[in-house]
Parts: structure tokens; sequence; C-alpha cells
């Protein structure tokens, strides 16, 4: 299933493979612990048939993870809200494509904020978010659609990935308190299926279509490991990242430039879409050269570095194989 260039079809292959695990360890806990997470009659067979066969909200994937750590804390209170929310109608619906923010109207009750935890999970890169307003939702799903357009036209493969692993693209912004973090957008194998993105910062259709290739390329990864790293170099090492001021793991390194080889893919196919205008090509064109600039940064020091494990040496080889060919179509 490894590979660069992007697969519908091997992104809907990870996604069942990522809904199947899911699957698997729901089901331990709900007969684990039968004793205090009562339900009503079939709701927790529904919820498993609806994963294992269907695409799933993102917030499963969050509720699951507080559901465990509330069973392995005894906390039968919190517990029993997780499955609850888990269960509730609107949660054990087929996914379908949705622009929302971090809204309870468009969520549901109490769940902005197990979006917003499920994100905040390295202590050395906090995530502080919140909702965008009324405005900056109309424009930021005006700008999603008409991404959705553009890529729909110069690369159909690309669109079909995002809809498989970002189906679910979560407006946000820098929270007040969040002390001028950079937010600029954000992944995570705990909301397995969204995209979260700070609209505010995109300004045109090309930059949310490259925005959209980012996340999803993230996510292409996070399914290939369930998660896991990409390297087996300690987490406490810090390296000099080609997307980042701060010195990062070198998991976050390997990422950040598997991503900046799948964005190089997507401004290409743009540019040579002939969809594009004189003004967008140019700076199409212009952050091509920054971002190709920064992969070739980082191969070096991936390359001397790195201690890829048996899963990311693969992905890694072939981001670099494609770029070393010459970015090929």
């Amino acid at each position: 299933m490894t590979g660069f260039r992007p697969d519908p079809a091997r992104a809907a292959g990870l996604d069942s493979r990522v809904r199947a695990v899911l699957a698997e360890s729901l089901e331990t806990v709900f007969v684990a612990c039968a004793d205090f997470l009562a339900s009503p009659p079939g709701a927790q067979a529904a919820l498993l048939a609806t994963v294992r066969h269907h695409p799933v909200r993102p917030v499963l994937f969050a509720l699951y993870a507080e559901l465990v750590e509330a069973v392995l804390a005894d906390d039968q209170g919190a517990a029993r809200w997780s499955m609850d929310a888990m269960l509730r109608d609107a949660n054990r619906q087929v996914a379908l494509p949705q622009v929302v923010t971090l809204d309870a109207g468009a969520l549901g009750a109490g769940l902005p904020d197990v979006y917003a935890r499920a994100l905040d999970d390295d202590p050395g890169a906090p995530v502080r978010i919140a909702a965008v307003d009324a405005a900056e939702l109309a424009r930021g799903r005006a700008l999603h659609a008409a991404a959705t357009s553009l890529l729909r036209g110069a690369a159909p493969d690309l669109l079909g990935e995002i809809d498989c692993l970002s189906h679910e693209t979560v407006l946000a912004r820098e929270a007040a308190d969040a002390g001028g973090t950079g937010f600029g957008g954000a992944s995570t194998f705990y909301l397995w299926g969204a995209a979260v993105l700070n609209s505010a910062r995109l300004r045109n259709r090309a930059e949310m279509a490259e925005a959209l290739a980012h996340e999803a390329a993230h996510a292409y990864l996070l399914g290939h490991t369930l998660g896991a790293p990409l390297v087996g170099n300690d987490a406490s090492e810090r390296f000099a990242s080609p997307l980042r001021t701060d010195p990062r793991p070198m998991d976050g390194v390997v990422h950040a430039a598997f991503v900046l080889a799948r964005m190089l893919w997507c401004q290409d196919r743009m540019l040579e879409s002939g969809l594009l205008s004189p003004e967008e090509s140019h700076e199409v064109a212009a952050r091509r050269a920054r971002h190709l600039g920064q992969f070739a940064d980082s191969v070096p020091l991936i390359e001397r570095s790195a201690r890829f494990t048996v899963e990311g040496a693969p992905l890694w080889a072939a981001a670099r194989g494609w770029a070393a060919a010459g970015c090929p179509a």
C-alpha cells in the first residue's frame, strides 16, 4: 500500500484499516466494561457496524481515546459520558463531507472541547484553538468549495485522497490564551478524518488547496503507521525542521519533509492545469520554489540522523525517490 503519489483507492484502504482497528478496540472495551457501560439494546452493535463498514465522524476517535483514559483511571462517570457521546444518533451516522467550526451546534454538546483536547496532545508544541465567527466560517466554506473545484480539475487523485482521509474540515483560530503559538493547521490520529485549518491565514483557493494537501499528507502517514512514529529516534532529540522555527523531534521533521513533497506535487499539478490566473500562477510558483528549497535542506539531515522504522522507511524512500527523479507527474 506504500507509495508517494495520491491514490484514492489506497486512501480508502487506509481508512478501512484504521476503522477496523477502532472497531476491534471498542468492542474489547464494551465487553470488558459491560457492568458499568450499559447502553440501549443494540446501540453498541449498531455503532460497531457503522465503524467497520463506513467512514465515521472524527470525534469518535477522540471519544474512544478519552473513554480508554477514563477506564484506566477508574473514572466511571467520565467513561459513561464518552460512551454516551459516541452513541448519540448524530455520531453513529455515516460521515459526510462537511466544513465546520468548533461549535456545539454543529458538533454536539461538549464535543468542541473534545476536539480541542485531541489536538493539544504535545506538551512541547501546545495547540490552543477556538471557533471562528460566522463571517469567517462562511468565507472559509466558500474558499473550500473553490479549492475543491480547482483540485477536481487539476489533481483529481489528490481530491479523492482528501475525501477519504480529511472528509471533515474544521475551521479554527488561535485561542486568545494561546500565547501566539502561530497555529496554522493540525492533524492527529486521535481525530482521524479531520483536517483542522486556521482559515484566516488562507487568502485564496490555491492556498486552501495546498493546506488540504498538507493535512491529507499527514493523515496518509498516520494511517500507515496507525499513529506510531516513522522513526525510532528518541522523542527528546531535537532537530531543525523545514517548516518550523523551533527544533522538532525527528518524527516531526520527516513528517514535514514528506508533506513538503506532497505540496510540491499539488503545486505542480495546479501550475500545469491551466486553471490558475497569471497572478495565482506567480504566487504558487514562488511558494513552490521556497518549498523545494526547504525539502532539499531537510534531506541531508534526515538521511544522516533518522532511524526509520520498518513502516517509515518505505514511505520516506517513496518521497525521496520522487524528488530525486525530478518531481515527475
